[in-house]
């Protein structure tokens, strides 16, 4: 797991392969690479250029973002709930999706609000863009996140309701933590 591989090299390539951003601590990557830790799964790390073409990328992908998880001759997964369910079929120990119904309806939802369209991570990005993309930051820190805004589908609507949006997740999270911690357990959900 210590060397890069190009894209090239990952698609020629078998098992497990994730394609990360290098130096960027994106939340979806670290999220991916948090699990795989866990899981103990080897896998091949692939170079994602940040804000580039990244034509092989899109050529095997459709997208150009990271991170990406791609199983032998399997369709690479793009997003994270299909990167999770990989994970977890790959090493179903330690458990992270429930077996339970309802602790499961639960955790895709509370997961949802925090890494979905609309979610906590995807609201932030709509604040970084507005605090990093003003006239008054200069062009080479400026372009990147104008270009990022763009990407994301960021909209002055969009930005002007992040703040509240943002406070409203947190909030609640914080509110079920207690009220599970109340109960005896550790975790947002129902396990003890």
């Amino acid at each position: 797991m210590g060397d890069w591989v190009d894209i090239e090299e990952a698609i020629r390539s078998s098992g497990l392969r994730i394609v990360l951003t290098p130096g960027v601590p994106g939340p979806y990557s670290e999220a991916a690479k948090g699990i795989l830790h866990v899981k103990k799964l080897p896998y091949l790390k692939a170079k994602q250029e940040i804000l580039g073409a990244n034509v092989a990328l899109h050529r095997w992908t459709g997208q150009t973002t990271a991170p990406v998880a791609a199983w032998n001759d399997e369709p690479p997964r793009v997003t994270w709930i299909e990167q999770l369910a990989l994970f977890e079929r790959l090493a179903p120990e330690p458990r992270l999706i429930p077996a339970d119904w309802d602790e499961r309806t639960t955790m895709f939802g509370l997961a949802q609000e925090i890494f979905g369209e609309g979610g906590w991570v995807w609201n932030r990005r709509f604040l970084q863009v507005r605090d990093w993309s003003t006239p008054a930051r200069p062009e080479e820190i400026r372009s990147p996140f104008v270009t990022l805004g763009r990407k994301y589908w960021c909209t002055p609507e969009g930005i002007a309701k992040a703040p509240a949006r943002c406070a409203e997740i947190m909030g609640r999270l914080a509110a079920r933590l207690e009220a599970q911690q109340a109960l005896g357990s550790r975790y947002l959900g129902a396990r003890r």
